[in-house]
Formats: structure tokens, sequence, C-alpha cells
């Protein structure tokens, strides 16, 4: 089990992401579920941090994902942000690249997990956060 409360088998391919191992693939094979997982991971692991999802096209997907595979104890979500407020004072962002300017400036975002979005949009932050990348 990944979490408890959290309704995640990894698949091979996504073990694989979650150890850092490069994986590569076209659609279908649970990149954007991984993540979601990972997002929450670090969440769940390091108090009170910022995470953002992004990814190119809207991330009303990503939101589903997160909001069927996590029992909803484990957090409050603003839908007006698209955002997951954890009970650990973390929060998980659900972002378009295009959104991330005007979410970014009064805050640090410590770790930034990318859904099909290009590096490029790491260049929008202006602190350096860590990063994951889905696919």
């Amino acid at each position: 089990m990944f979490m408890l409360g959290v309704d995640y088998e990894p698949t091979e391919k996504q073990k694989r992401w979650h150890r850092g191992e490069p994986v590569h693939g076209g659609r279908g094979i649970g990149k954007s579920t991984y993540a979601v997982m990972d997002a929450l991971r670090q969440a769940v692991e390091n108090d009170g941090i910022i995470v953002d999802v992004v990814t190119e096209h809207s991330p009303e997907y990503l939101v589903d994902v997160f909001l069927r595979r996590v029992s909803p104890e484990l957090y409050k979500f603003s839908k007006l942000h698209r955002t997951a407020i954890l009970p650990n004072g973390s929060r998980i962002r659900f972002l378009t690249a295009q959104n991330i300017d005007h979410m970014t400036h009064s805050v640090k975002v410590e770790y930034v997990m990318l859904d099909e979005a290009s590096y490029s949009v790491l260049e929008k932050y202006g602190s350096h956060p860590r990063v994951g990348r889905a696919g």
C-alpha cells in the first residue's frame, strides 16, 4: 500500500519513477497519476511545504485523480484555487503553466511536479524548488 487512505498501487513503471529511475512512454501509462501521488508524498513527508503540480493543459484531470484516490478525511480542498490543504499545513496546488506567474509571487514553492509541462516553466519561480517530472 502506498499510503493509508490513498487508493494507489503503483504499476512497475510508476515504482521505477518513485525510485528516481527514468521511464518513458506514451499515453495511458500512469504519468499523471504518478505526478499526483508523488506530489502527495512530498507534501505528507515535509510539513508545511507548498507543492505545485504543473501541466500545460487544464489541471482538472489531475484534480480529479487526487479527489478520486485520496480519502476526503486527509485534506481540505479549495475548488476556487485548486488547492489541497493537508493536516500538516502542506498545500498541493494544481496549476497550468500559464497561471504560474500570479500564483508564485508571495509564496516559496519547495517542490514542483511537471506533468506534460516543459522545464522552461521553472523560470517563472523566483526560488529554485526541487523538481520532479512525470515521463
